[in-house]
Order: structure tokens, then sequence, then C-alpha cells
């Protein structure tokens, strides 16, 4: 394989193992990567569901779809045995890995541009984005249990919280354009709390939690800017600025404090500063690695938190970089 851009570290540490590209036959639109990251996803423009061994650098066609939306969401379930694929304003599709065949396409989907499909941290439920409300299913029999009425405006993005004790678990829901977001308690269907912006600033993007469950990442406002609410103390708890282009992806590396953030700025001149790759520290709130890189569509890391996959320019190149020698 080709070696790729390289993170490069702050404070003269040594840089990153540089990114190992892979080439994808058309334009990949969303992917989504095992818990141990050596399997990949990905969902292109032909309309072909792919799986790629990332260690071997092949890849093997599981699906083509005979007619399809643009791909608003592709989720894989924690234990690797399901995918779920969110068209915009059309179905929502699920696959079983395993026997690699679609299983059903879930009805009566009113969908919108920007909806989103999330797994529980344990795989056993799903919530997927709706329109105004949120429908919550048991993952492994895809039966109904809960629909969630949240706002008058169509919910955008939704994020489970990992349970801080058993039997207790969140889900974050946002609209995009609103000045705030809201924690809904879906073992005991009611909500907890709605949490704000500063300065009235709109709430936007797919938000994250930290594996604790303790803080939330989302980017806020149109200058790319991420604000972290810590849901242990004060909300919200800290700024992370723009240091350049707005967000299109965030995600936190499990069992550390690192903020992985995808940056991508399309109007006017492409500068290498506003579009790129970032690792942040939210803990000292500070960017501690970046690579310069256009046209990011998507980004991942894995459950083990070991490795990192992003979508560029061009869009058949798949980025992946080794994590496993960053400390916690």
């Amino acid at each position: 394989l080709m070696v790729g851009a390289p993170l490069h570290l702050a404070h003269g540490q040594d840089r990153l193992p540089a990114s190992r590209p892979l080439q994808a036959p058309f334009d990949v639109y969303a992917l989504a990567l095992s818990g141990d990251g050596k399997t990949l996803f990905t969902l292109q423009l032909d309309r072909t569901l792919r799986l790629w061994d990332l260690e071997k650098g092949t890849n093997d066609a599981l699906h083509r779809f005979a007619a399809m939306d643009r791909p608003e969401s592709l989720v894989l379930r924690p234990d690797g045995k399901m995918l779920v694929i969110v068209e915009a304003q059309r179905n929502v599709h699920v696959f079983d890995v395993a026997m690699r065949k679609m299983r059903t396409t879930l009805p009566g989907l009113s969908m919108i541009p920007g909806a989103s499909a999330r797994f529980s941290p344990d795989g056993k439920w799903l919530a997927i984005s709706r329109g105004h409300e949120v429908e919550i299913y048991d993952a492994e029999t895809l039966k109904s249990l809960q629909r969630i009425h949240a706002y008058q405006i169509p919910i955008h993005h939704v994020a489970f919280r990992p349970a801080l004790k058993k039997d207790d678990l969140s889900l974050a829901m946002i609209a995009s354009g609103m000045p705030k977001g809201q924690l809904w308690n879906v073992s005991g269907k009611r909500r907890e709390m709605f949490f704000y912006s500063r300065n009235n600033e709109s709430v936007g993007g797919q938000p994250d939690f930290r594996s604790d469950g303790k803080v939330l990442a989302c980017a806020v406002g149109g200058k790319g800017d991420i604000l972290l609410w810590d849901f242990s103390g004060d909300l919200p708890v800290a700024d992370l600025p723009a240091k350049s282009g707005p967000v299109r992806a965030l995600a936190f590396r499990s069992g550390s404090n690192h903020l992985a953030v995808a940056r991508r700025e399309d109007s006017g001149p492409r500068k290498p500063e506003e579009n790129g790759i970032e690792l942040w520290d939210v803990g000292t709130q500070k960017i501690f690695a970046r690579t310069p890189l256009f046209g990011l569509r998507a980004l991942a890391i894995s459950a083990d938190g070991n490795t990192l996959v992003a979508v560029g320019s061009p869009p058949r190149t798949i980025h992946v970089w080794d994590l496993s020698k960053l400390p916690a």
C-alpha cells in the first residue's frame, strides 16, 4: 500500500504513522468501522455496499441497491452483525452482515436530510430520527419500543449516552438550527433535561459522547466551534474554538480525552489550514495532532481506539491511520 498523509504531532513529538490509502472503485459517501478496526464497510456512488479487510487492503461487494437516494448514515452494531443504512428522505435498510444479505427495509419513515441512526453501546437498542420524532427499536427483533416526540422542528442527529449505571440509558437529540439539545432517558421514557449553547448559537452536526458518558461534543454556530457539555457538572463545560473550517464530523477516541475532528471548507479558496483532521485533547483543550486533507466526507474511530478512518479528496480514497501508539 502507498504511504499517505501523516498526522503531525505538536511540541516536537514524533509524527503518527502515515495513513494507508485504499482506492475504492467509486466515490465513497458513508463508512462504518468494526470495533477492532480490522473491517470497514463503505457505501459508494454506484449504490454498492462493500466490506474491506484493512489488514490486507482487499474488498468485496456485499450488496448493490437497485435504487437509492444519497445515504445519510451507515451504522454498524457493536457486535458487527448488523448494518443500518439511512437514505436521505426515504428508507432505512437493515443488512445482516453474517448472512451477507438484506434483512429488511423499515417502512413508513418520513425521512429528512440529515437524519441519522445510532446503536446503543451494548447493541441492544437502535434509535432512528424520523422527522419530528425519534423511533427506538429492539436491535435484535427490530420491534418498535418507543416513539419520542421531541421538537416542533425536524431532528437531525441522535447519540446514545453510555450508561452510567445499570439499566440507565439516555439519548441526546439534536435539531439543527436550535440553540439547544435535549437528553431523553430511554429506560425511564422521560426527558431528563435540555442543554443549551452559549450566546444562543445553533447546535448542529452529529454529536458524540466520551466513552465514560460524562461529556458530549457537538459543533455549534457556523464557524466551526465545538462545544463540550459536562453532564457530571456545570453545563456547558468548555469551548473548542475554531482553528480552521466548518466541522463535517467528529468522534471521541474510546478510553481517552481525545476527540477527532474532520473539517471541510467548501466556500472560497481551498486552504490547507481550513481542511483536514485534528486530534484534540479535550482536557487541555488543545490540538495535539493534525493533517491537511481536502474534501472530507466521513470519519470514524474504532471502538478499541486504535484505528482512525476518513474519506477525503479524491472521494474514492480511504485513509487509515494507526492510533495504537498514542497515549490515552
